[in-house]
């Protein structure tokens, strides 16, 4: 049995360095810094820019941090586009609220659905994005906040993507 190996990217960061990796095809990219690794999957061809900023660490995870993501997505400052099935799992840091910041684009006359959970007073709320929105949601205690874009007939248009920045406010 073989095994084609391709060889690791591997670069180090110091202080605030934007590191740029042409891929050439559909891959799973992991990103390690200081003890945190973080897992992207890109399901078309780009450009996966990463940006590591160091100053920002919070004790143990970083705010923002990437769990589980399917998508292009930046990692330290919890930013990027939202598409397909997959849900975004962000570790919250102990903060006691997020900020999300969205923009969606309708597609067939249909503006996209975020549905949000690890909230403190609901598990989940679903809203629609039409255009540019800012939503402020209160966070329970110890959950991780789960970000997921609905309605199949959207998630799939390519000018449907839902850009997300999400910050966390501190308890």
């Amino acid at each position: 049995m073989s095994l084609n190996a391709r060889p690791a990217l591997s670069r180090v960061v110091e202080d605030t360095q934007t590191l740029k990796f042409d891929l050439n095809e559909p891959t799973r990219v992991t990103v390690g810094f200081l003890n945190q690794t973080y897992a992207l999957e890109l399901r078309s061809v780009e450009l996966l820019q990463v940006l590591l900023r160091g100053a920002e660490a919070c004790p143990g995870p970083l705010p923002g941090r990437v769990a589980e993501q399917s998508g292009a997505w930046n990692p330290s400052s919890a930013s990027g586009r939202l598409f397909g099935s997959s849900p975004l799992i962000l570790d919250t840091c102990g903060a006691a609220q997020v900020r999300v910041r969205v923009k969606g684009n309708a597609a067939g006359g249909q503006w996209p659905q975020l549905q949000v959970a690890g909230l403190a007073q609901d598990p989940e709320a679903t809203v629609t994005v039409k255009g540019a929105r800012t939503f402020l949601f209160d966070l329970a205690p110890g959950k991780k906040l789960s970000l997921r874009l609905l309605n199949p007939l959207v998630k799939e248009a390519v000018n449907s993507q839902l850009r997300v920045a999400v910050s966390f406010e501190p308890q």
